[in-house]
């Protein structure tokens, strides 16, 4: 049975570079343990081809959360499960109070082909708020909203979820080097995957 990839790259490189399919694709292990003996023209594009399978995504225990509320300024985050009828939150640490934008906000335990048979796995993030059209993980239609207030929403999110842990399954994404972290970008689910590939 061939893999299943669920996921594709944007067509046009947020960072104006080279189409990513012209891209090599990299050892998550080498990324996270060899990132400094990488050329520095690659470490400069910060846009590292993968392909990984998900072992676990959390938070593993309530789906809801994976989005939460978003202070644009010290970043700080909120679950959205108090939130009133109209979706505000304001941030009470900032001056101004500024208001919250929603953002998935998912971390995923994850294997690639060369780690396959050893114990390693490594943990990716998926940190999406734009509402940019292209640029979330879920599609256009399904930006990141309070999933304790939209229902329909939610349960499109979990089907998604629990296709990305089936077996055989994989994600083709772009990361890139947040601090010491690897958080993907320019990857959106495919729409037109049939129920006979899921």
């Amino acid at each position: 049975m061939s893999p299943v990839v669920y996921t594709k790259l944007s067509d046009e490189p947020s960072d104006g570079g080279d189409p990513y399919h012209k891209l090599p694709f990299f050892k998550i292990h080498d990324l996270i343990t060899d990132f400094d003996s990488l050329p520095d023209e690659v470490k400069e594009r910060n846009a590292f081809k993968v392909r990984f399978y998900i072992l676990r995504i959390e938070p593993d225990n309530n789906w809801r959360e994976v989005v939460q509320m978003m202070c644009p300024e010290c970043k700080n985050t909120t679950s959205c499960e108090k939130l009133g009828v109209k979706n505000i939150a304001k941030c009470n640490d900032c001056e101004g109070n500024p208001e919250c934008k929603p953002i998935y906000m998912i971390q995923m335990l994850v294997k690639d082909s060369a780690s396959q048979l050893n114990k390693n796995f490594y943990r990716i993030m998926l940190y999406s708020y734009s509402a940019n059209k292209g640029e979330s993980f879920f599609g256009d239609d399904l930006l990141p909203t309070n999933l304790y207030r939209d229902e329909e929403k939610f349960k499109r999110i979990s089907h998604h979820l629990n296709a990305l842990l089936r077996f055989n399954i994989w994600v083709e994404a772009i990361l890139e080097r947040v601090n010491s972290f690897f958080v993907i970008k320019d990857t959106q689910i495919k729409s037109e995957i049939t129920s006979d590939e899921e």
